[in-house]
């Protein structure tokens, strides 16, 4: 963190003055594939660094619930602890900043799932296995570590309610009882974050942990004190969860009625095999190629493997207590739901489940490994000594399983081999083996850490700093102008995403950007009047654009180049008075009456020209 190392992909070439001479030190590729995470998640970040607050485009409501990081509200500041970090930017160096807000998670998950997992069930190597199953598996590695995020979220609110039972159960003393309660609230907190993150991936990801937590405690020897504890900690989290959502009500209900996320309901369906089964061969993406259906991102999994693995043991003879059964099957009803969500079509009933239909198939396939995992290690955990053979037949059975989804992966892969995929389920054979025989030895623990450290190593990219998103002259140039446009109160606006990735990182006041959790209906209707377009505008986790090729005089036009982008093409000098847009940022030259070019700089490699908006006489 000191250092201001990261592994975002910030760095990569179209997010640099000069394509061919980046600034700073990096290590490894960029992957242009995660846009979310350099065009949007990052220059969000940095954005919030720099004005020490979220900002976002008049046109969209506030980004705070997304981004998960406070304007200064007293209940969002309480609720989004580790954000806060981020709002430090006005004090402390932002690149050391950044890096620790990206660590955080990492830190959270290592000090608080290990010991977690111990209680319900896994050894000590077990459960840091658990931890690197969870760290690297391909869906962390392609998503950006986002899937760690939200498990980190689940799993200090788990800790800390599991240590506040334990310490109301034997405290002595009113302070002991107190702390306890202390201990309670903060973890009912933290696991509230579920609610405000990205819902889909809380209830395949941070549910799971969850349930197995609170069924280990309701059926251990401190039932009583785990009734209380957890009555303490939903009332807690549930409460300030309300006053963050009442802090943001506008914002809630634009995400609400956004025709996309909003409105979106999805139903159960059957996907490939590789979607849930294919993750041991996802180190071939490693080489670059590119999948002939979808993306590397959306194709990703966790190793739901583990599932199996878990099932053939739970049927051994087991150590385990009555409790730990219990985190047993909570974990394992959890994992059958969502396999059955991408193995079945569910039809109009499953569009009709509340929660499930808020989850695409896909979303619930990429992420179902993770509570895999943890129903393995602490499955294994309580099993009685495995002998060599036993374990063979588990091995075997479980690379049968993955050569059958590795080899669906080929459909998508085309240049993966037959020998590729024998490989990769003999290496799940030989591990599966090793683990199994040995679950309590680190011999078999860290080699296994070790290849999945060396499988997944060149996905995301090491990076110092903040590169030329902050250190450039383009980055200074545009600092010039956001200060020029606040004393002004009027905003910049750009026909290239890529400046406005740079505008927003450096807390320019930008019309174009992101409309992250909806739009502003009141000014979308200036603009469309009568509503005409709403299906264009009317969307959340979307890029705002806009192109100065409109017509002389003629009024704004609305369209959807893609999916996720609003268009907004306008005549320079008749831009709507509601938009307040004073500056101008494009590499193309333009004679319009209206427009002074007052400056330029240079940005992935094109001349940007500035031009001050005026009268056009």
């Amino acid at each position: 963190m000191l250092s201001g190392a990261t592994t975002s992909s910030l760095g990569i070439r179209v997010l640099r003055q000069d394509p061919q001479s980046p600034l700073g030190t990096m290590w490894g590729t960029p992957r242009d594939i995660r846009s979310d995470e350099f065009l949007t998640g990052t220059a969000a970040e940095l954005n919030v660094l720099s004005l020490g607050h979220t900002s976002s485009a008049p046109l969209a409501e506030s980004p705070d619930l997304v981004l998960q990081v406070a304007s200064g509200q007293p209940f969002e500041t309480l609720f989004f602890y580790d954000g806060d970090l981020l709002r430090l930017g006005p004090w402390l160096p932002d690149a050391m900043l950044f890096a620790a807000s990206r660590a955080l998670p990492f830190l959270v998950l290592a000090l608080t799932l290990p010991p977690l997992l111990q209680r319900l069930g896994a050894s000590r190597p077990l459960s840091w296995l658990g931890y690197a199953l969870v760290v690297l598996a391909p869906a962390s590695l392609w998503w950006s570590f986002t899937p760690p995020r939200v498990l980190s979220y689940a799993s200090l609110g788990c800790f800390l309610l599991v240590v506040a039972t334990e310490r109301w159960a034997a405290a002595t003393a009113v302070r002991s009882r107190a702390a306890a309660l202390v201990l309670a609230a903060l973890g009912g907190i933290a696991l509230a974050r579920l609610g405000g993150y990205y819902v889909p991936w809380s209830l395949t990801i941070g549910v799971p942990l969850v349930l197995a937590v609170a069924a280990w405690i309701l059926f251990g020897p401190q039932r009583r004190a785990g009734l209380l504890v957890l009555g303490v900690g939903a009332a807690c989290g549930g409460a300030l969860l309300a006053l963050v959502f009442w802090e943001n009500a506008e914002a809630v209900r634009a995400t609400l009625d956004t025709l996309y996320p909003g409105q979106r309901r999805a139903t159960g369906d059957l996907l490939a095999p590789f979607h849930l089964l294919g993750a041991p061969g996802f180190h071939h993406l490693t080489g670059g190629e590119r999948p002939a259906i979808g993306n590397q991102s959306e194709n990703s999994s966790a190793f739901l493997v583990c599932a199996l693995w878990a099932l053939l043991l739970v049927l051994r003879p087991s150590d385990a207590t009555r409790a730990q059964r219990a985190a047993f099957a909570a974990l394992g009803v959890s994992i059958a739901v969502w396999v059955a969500w991408c193995t079945t079509a569910w039809g109009s009933f499953g569009a009709a489940l509340p929660l499930l239909n808020l989850v695409t198939p896909p979303r619930a396939a990429q992420t179902v490994g993770f509570a895999a995992t943890l129903l393995l290690v602490i499955v294994l955990g309580r099993t009685r000594k495995v002998g060599p053979w036993s374990a063979l037949v588990v091995a075997l059975a479980c690379g049968l399983a993955t050569a059958y989804g590795v080899t669906s992966l080929r459909g998508t892969l085309l240049t993966m081999s037959l020998t590729e995929v024998w490989v990769s389920s003999l290496a799940v054979v030989v591990a599966i083996w090793v683990v199994t025989v040995f679950p309590n030895s680190w011999l078999a623990i860290v080699p296994l850490c070790g290849v999945l450290l060396w499988s997944g190593a060149q996905v995301n990219p090491v990076i110092l700093g903040l590169g030329d998103l902050r250190d450039s002259q383009a980055a200074g140039a545009v600092r010039q102008i956001g200060a020029d446009a606040r004393s002004d109160a009027s905003y910049v606006a750009s026909d290239d995403p890529l400046v406005s990735a740079l505008l927003v990182a450096n807390g320019v006041p930008s019309m174009t950007g992101w409309q992250i959790a909806g739009p502003r209906e009141d000014l979308w209707v200036e603009l469309d009047p009568d509503r005409s377009e709403e299906l264009v505008w009317n969307r959340g986790a979307s890029y705002l654009r806009m192109s100065f090729d409109g017509a002389a005089g003629a009024e704004p036009v609305l369209s959807n180049p893609t999916p996720d982008t609003v268009l907004i093409s306008v005549d320079p000098c008749s831009i709507p008075e509601v938009l307040k847009v004073e500056t101008l940022i494009t590499h193309t030259k333009l004679d319009a009456p209206c427009l002074t070019q007052s400056s330029e700089f240079v940005w992935v490699g094109k001349r940007q020209r500035v031009y001050t908006v005026g009268s056009s006489g």
